[in-house]
């Protein structure tokens, strides 16, 4: 099992995950939406979007501000091995 989707760092402050404490790093979930009503009827399904992972809820926040640097920085460390 990898943790944290293979994230290493928050991608807002660039400390390791888990570095903070018993607390477990904050999953903010990025582009997920559900299809309306009629979009169901039709037979859209819903997109799960991206999970990005940060050390508190004050990073969540700044990542939901900035979505494309952030997501863009989540990537680049899951990639980095």
């Amino acid at each position: 099992m990898v943790l944290y989707g293979g994230q290493k760092r928050c991608p807002v402050t660039g400390e390791m995950l888990g570095s903070k404490g018993p607390a477990v790093p904050v999953e903010t979930t990025i582009g997920a939406a559900k299809p309306s009503l009629m979009g169901r009827m039709v037979g859209q399904k819903s997109s799960k979007g991206v999970s990005v992972y940060v050390c508190c809820p004050e990073c969540a926040a700044k990542v939901k501000q900035d979505q494309a640097t952030y997501v863009a920085r989540a990537i680049v460390d899951r990639g980095s091995r």
